[in-house]
């Protein structure tokens, strides 16, 4: 992690050292080959059937908005009252505060994006219509804000590099003080690619998209752990408080379990359940005709029956909706704003065992479309009257410049879409007839009825709730908040007891043992998760313990695989027995499979040991035989010599009634191959293991078992297995190559590094791994073409398939992309050899005819 923050402090440095890397603001348009030789961006819509794209008043855009039956849209505010605004928040008070992201792309050059004219401001309805009519700017002078989040007294701000802490400290609603809380969020060089969000979650840490780090105020101290990067922009919660996100075209992702535990254990590998994809349609529905995105000129970009958007190219700030205005079955639905095509999705969301699965509430139609162009719906909130709300960043130039094609920009220039760039409206949308949910303010509530609160319908009310609770520290309550953990009608409001106690560090056995046989599955699964702090200071010892182990048995799946993920937290000797007895019957499931895989972490072998001759072990069950293979391969994972010879000896030792468990044991411990055929992972043992090559005579899997075994001797090459001795160290890299490669660290952190990240593993339904890529280890040739003109469709990367897009870097000068990818090839455990500006000229001009993004098809047909 901390090469992660050596990358990511080049990154914010990046903009101040383009001129001595030669990236300059010609860098914008790079998206896909922006003037290319041979590259047509075609017109496909016909200039007779694309409307005007006026500035429209709130009125006149009020009548642009189509809503499905039964609902209506109003305005909350629009200019000159707020501006560019990119997200929002009420306080407690019924205050909205609002980013103000002025600054942000002010032509089609990006020129002037460094001015510091951005602004967190605070709108109050002074006289209760229901609009917004006064205004006070907290915080001016900012550059690109982006995101906010209210914390105790104070109010964090987002202004990439900087994650401020700013207070007013005299009551007159302006900030007068500013703490640096991390110098590291992010970065200006590439505004659609970095750090946001700023959601305090259930579990009392605010989350972040595009960053990695989670954050949270505990008695006035400042705390920050590690943890997944998550989607492109925005974030929300469902009434779990499973984190959502998404990323431009994939409409919405959720972890469907902590990601912490999903990184546990190191020899696991990617263990999927965070980042989890809800949908793979992205099929969308638009109102009006879309000329203006920005692969528009592509044949598949537009539908050629009515030229609209085909599927999500923008998909932008989602929320769960957790209202009680609307009606019940809009519940725990997510809405998905698309900007570049003005419209919101509604999803109806769906569980079964852990799985959670999106599907488009209305056949070939949208939620809410509307004929503006303009109308560019960036964030989407729950509202403290149960209305959804909607920040419109109202401009006609959304794109950034580092990605505008020519395409789009001929129609922003064309179409007078680059000006104004100081609109904004804030909407809400209402169930036409229903009731609002009259609002409270809670910052003046005594303890109690904030306990009360913990139990509102209104998610919007309960979250506030728990963090006053919280924040304000007061230990007088917290004996009407165990009653609510345990007594409460409402499981939603038993939930958020539980996180609020956890955040006072009030949680006690007594109410974690009547809440670990709730009648709510969630709520004993919450319980299971909130023992382990006790069962690993106490252990058995515990009188949590036998509530906590009896969940294996819990009808529920929730229960079940919280305990599957909690025993991780114990000794082997006691987690590995009753992982046994769990996966028996549990391997069915993926998520239980990934579950034990992550508390294995270190008892591998005490769980082989233990299933090796059980007679029900052995029965043949494919996927059983699979789950045994997964547990096997983390000691090939290891890399760790003795861990690996004592699995291995134990197999080859089993008895013939046996075999079945062997079998999948030696299928564990094969190294998966490169697209060479040659072993990804050596185990390097001390001397020549003949007792091994002399069985591997008669036993074909065992004789791939040892293709990746490697020992030290003077032999190169084993006849019987072909397996050779350790590789010979990479060669060192010539000054000229040294130097291109520490300017190619700079270029991949502004250009790359966003959707790859700065370690190189990618981000699930953003970019696929670097890291042990064949793509990157192997042909220079097809690696240099997808830098120049972009990728897209299905790709396989080390046996896992991705199916994402990524733009053209053409515009790069051969100098910058051979430096890229020297560093590509040479980072992340990489040894490959390094790209000249030669090998580059010589790809460009082969390929300057190429019109369009590559497919892997095609590139593997190429040399």
């Amino acid at each position: 992690m901390q090469a992660h923050r050596e990358l990511a402090q080049v990154f914010g440095l990046v903009m101040a050292s383009v001129a001595a890397i030669g990236l300059h603001e010609s860098v914008a348009q790079e998206g896909d080959a922006k003037d290319r030789p041979g590259t047509v961006q075609q017109m496909r819509v016909p200039a007779e059937l694309i409307p005007d794209s006026p500035v429209l008043s709130p009125d006149q855009a009020l009548k642009s908005f189509s809503l499905v039956p039964g609902f209506e849209i109003q305005l909350v505010a629009s200019e000159p009252l707020v501006q560019s605004p990119v997200a929002m928040e009420f306080d407690p008070e019924g205050r909205l505060w609002v980013v103000e992201m002025s600054g942000y792309m002010p032509n089609p050059d990006g020129k002037g994006e460094d001015r510091k004219v951005g602004s967190v401001v605070t709108l109050s309805d002074t006289d209760g219509d229901g609009t917004m009519d006064s205004r006070v700017v907290f915080l001016g002078g900012l550059q690109m804000p982006r995101a906010l989040c209210l914390v105790d007294d104070g109010v964090l701000v987002a202004e990439p590099p900087n994650l401020l802490f700013c207070r007013d400290t005299n009551g007159d609603g302006i900030s007068d003080t500013r703490e640096v809380v991390d110098d590291n969020y992010g970065s200006q060089a590439n505004p659609e690619h970095t750090a946001n969000g700023l959601m305090k979650a259930m579990d009392n840490w605010i989350y972040s998209a595009n960053h990695d780090v989670r954050y949270r105020r505990h008695h006035g101290t400042w705390l920050k752990e590690d943890t997944i990067s998550r989607g492109q922009w925005g974030m929300t919660q469902d009434n779990s408080g499973r984190l959502y996100y998404n990323s431009n075209s994939d409409q919405l992702r959720v972890d469907l379990f902590p990601s912490a535990y999903l990184e546990r254990n190191p020899n696991a590998g990617r263990l999927s359940g965070a980042s989890y994809r809800t949908t793979a349609d992205q099929t969308v529905w638009p109102g009006r005709v879309n000329p203006g995105v920005n692969r528009g000129y592509q044949p598949q970009t537009l539908r050629a029956e009515n030229h609209t958007l085909a599927t999500y190219t923008a998909a932008s700030g989602p929320v769960i909706y957790r209202g009680a205005h609307f009606p019940a079955d809009f519940l725990n639905n997510g809405f998905i704003p698309e900007p570049s095509a003005n419209f919101i999705r509604r999803n109806i969301l769906t569980e079964i065992n852990g799985t959670i699965s999106a599907e488009n509430a209305y056949f070939q139609s949208e939620f809410l479309t509307s004929t503006d162009e303009r109308f560019r719906p960036v964030n989407l909130y729950n509202g403290p009257d149960g209305a959804l709300y909607i920040v419109d960043f109202y401009r006609g130039l959304i794109q950034h410049r580092i990605y505008l094609t020519s395409y789009l920009r001929k129609q922003i220039e064309e179409r007078g879409l680059d000006n104004p760039v100081d609109c904004g409206r804030i909407y809400r949308v209402v169930a036409s007839g229903a009731p609002m949910t009259a609002f409270r303010p809670l910052s003046k509530n005594r303890p109690a009825q904030l306990v009360r609160a913990l139990g509102n319908r209104n998610g919007w009310v309960r979250d506030a709730a728990q963090r006053l609770l919280v924040e304000l520290g007061d230990m007088a309550p917290v004996e009407a908040i165990q009653s609510a953990a345990v007594h409460h009608s409402s499981a939603l409001s038993r939930l958020h007891a539980l996180w609020t106690l956890h955040g006072l560090d009030a949680l006690d056995e007594a109410t974690l043992t009547q809440s670990l046989i709730d009648p709510d599955a969630k709520v004993r699964a919450l319980a299971v998760r909130m023992s382990e702090s006790f069962l690993k200071s106490e252990g058995a010892q515990s009188s949590l313990y036998s509530l906590v182990m009896a969940r294996e048995s819990d009808p529920a799946f929730e229960p079940k695989i919280q305990l599957a993920f909690s025993l991780g937290e114990l000794p082997a000797a006691e987690r590995v027995p009753v992982l046994t007895r769990m996966m028996l019957f549990g391997c069915d499931n993926e998520w239980l499979q990934n579950a034990a895989l992550s508390s294995m972490n270190g008892a591998e072998e005490m769980f082989l040991s233990a299933i090796a001759e059980e007679r029900a072990w052995n029965i043949a069950h494919e996927k059983r035989a699979r789950f045994i293979a997964r547990v096997s391969a983390c000691l090939l994972n290891s890399k760790q010599a003795d861990r690996f010879s004592s699995v291995l000896d134990m197999a080859l030792a089993l008895p013939q009634s046996s075999q079945l468990v062997a079998s999948a044991i030696l299928t564990g411990l094969i190294s998966p191959l490169d697209r060479n055929n040659k072993p990804l992972i050596r185990i390097q043992v001390s001397t020549k293991p003949d007792h091994w090559l002399a069985m591997a005579e008669k036993n074909p899997q065992l004789k791939n078992v040892l293709a990746s075994v490697v020992w030290s001797e003077k032999t190169n090459e084993n006849a019987s297995t072909g397996s050779a001795k350790v590789e010979q160290a990479p060669s060192v890299l010539t000054p000229v190559e040294q130097e291109r490669f520490d300017k190619g660290k700079l270029v991949y952190a502004q250009l790359c590094g966003a959707c790859h990240q700065p370690h190189g593993r990618g981000q699930e339904g953003l970019a696929p791994p670097l890291v042990d890529s064949e793509w990157v280890d192997g042909s220079k040739d097809r690696l240099i073409r997808i830098v120049l003109h972009g990728l897209q469709g299905p790709i396989s990367v080390n046996n896992v398939e991705y199916n994402m897009l990524m733009p053209g870097l053409a515009v790069l000068d051969d100098d910058q992309i051979a430096s890229a990818l020297t560093f590509v090839r040479r980072s992340f455990g990489h040894t490959s050899t390094a790209v000249s500006p030669a090998e580059v000229r010589k790809i460009r001009d082969a390929s300057s005819d190429q019109q369009d993004l590559w497919t892997a098809e095609q590139l593997q047909k190429l040399p």
